[in-house]
């Protein structure tokens, strides 16, 4: 019986070891960061060219994915109409991205947070400064890196 109860006990310890996720470790945390980075610097290049290719591309449209600008939540069509709706108003942009940190939670998740100072510009040549505060949630799926949370802060509006 002694040994029954032993045998159950590893089998139990072994199964909750192996459901374990091991820690990311250096290397691997250089590689995500720089994944999710090349990531970012994607979606500022496409918003500085008033274009929402790369938030096609990157935002999850599952069923619990959420994104906030402002005080409002978005789902993706939603959020990608709204933007195209602000972009249309303006000739130009320019975003200054401040403090970047890509905070490496698993092999499949990372949070990256960063403060942005916007410039834009409308039709009329008038400028439009804001300050943002942003935080993305990335999941992996699949082979594949969406964002499953976004949230815009305005500092200044």
């Amino acid at each position: 019986m002694k040994i029954k109860t032993l045998i159950l006990i590893l089998i139990a310890c072994c199964l909750l070891m192996s459901a374990c996720e091991r820690p990311v470790k250096a290397k691997e945390h250089k590689a995500i960061t720089a994944q999710i980075d090349a990531c970012m610097a994607e979606l500022f290049n496409d918003a500085e060219k008033l274009q929402t290719s790369a938030l096609e591309k990157y935002l999850d449209d599952g069923p619990t994915a959420r994104f906030y600008m402002g005080a409002r939540m978005y789902r993706k069509a939603a959020l990608l109409q709204e933007i195209k709706k602000t972009y249309a108003a303006y000739t130009g942009q320019k975003l200054v991205v401040i403090d970047p940190r890509a905070y490496v939670v698993s092999r499949r998740g990372v949070v990256w947070t960063a403060q942005v100072s916007s410039l834009a510009t409308d039709k009329d040549g008038v400028e439009h400064p804001n300050a943002l505060s942003e935080t993305w949630l990335w999941q992996k799926k699949g082979e594949y890196w969406r964002v499953t949370h976004f949230s815009e802060a305005w500092v200044n509006k």
